[in-house]
């Protein structure tokens, strides 16, 4: 079934019982063109205020000028929803918006390591607390 809007879709899966998603995606709505790809979650894996939230691959965007930049965001986990919008890994763009990479999704490992995919730079990247 089509949808009329992101806003109508973030309705129909709160309907369905997937309030998570759909607060995750709200908090994205109003980044024009940030192109969340995957999400993962992750519990007491990362130190400190990454211990317990959602992680997201934003992709950026292609067409709107400047460019929205590639990331990895962390929303925290906050009085039983999600918190704000917190940039986990960025750089992927320079300022005059050529990139060098796009994070389509972030997991955590068994090592306690964040893995990454970029599906622009043909690569994983693992980002790991220090010791890990």
């Amino acid at each position: 079934m089509p949808y009329a809007s992101l806003r109508d879709f973030i309705a129909r899966l709160e309907q369905c019982g997937l309030g998570v998603l759909a607060d995750v995606l709200g908090h994205l709505e109003t980044a024009e063109c940030a192109a969340p790809l995957g999400m993962s979650f992750t519990q007491n894996v990362l130190p400190g205020r990454y211990a317990t939230g959602a992680l997201v691959g934003v992709h950026g965007s292609w067409n709107r000028q400047p460019p929205r930049a590639p990331e990895v965001a962390f929303f925290p986990w906050r009085n039983g929803g999600l918190g704000d919008q917190q940039t986990l890994v960025g750089g992927f763009q320079a300022g005059d918006g050529t990139r060098w990479g796009r994070p389509v999704a972030a997991v955590t490992g068994p090592d306690g390591a964040v893995y990454i995919t970029d599906d622009y730079a043909d690569a994983v990247y693992r980002l790991a607390p220090p010791g890990r």
